[in-house]
């Protein structure tokens, strides 16, 4: 692989992650300012963020955006 082709991979790697990232912070309804600015200045870890969150989100008993239940004895 040339240098050249290398370079084009690795950008094309990095808008596709910076769009998949806009993506799920805009599902997770954060403002447009918001992610374009994460999206533009650290596109792969702004998509590794996202996807943390979105699998914390997805745990079987957590209920996202639900405020935590006090015990009960």
């Amino acid at each position: 692989m040339e240098r050249e082709d290398l370079r084009k991979l690795i950008v094309a790697g990095m808008v596709i992650s910076g769009v998949a990232a806009a993506f799920l912070m805009y599902r997770r309804g954060e403002s447009l300012f918001g992610i374009a600015r994460k999206a533009i200045t650290n596109p792969v870890g702004s998509l590794i963020s996202e996807v943390e969150t979105a699998v914390s989100n997805d745990q079987p008993g957590n209920q996202s955006g639900a405020l935590p239940q006090p015990a009960t004895s």
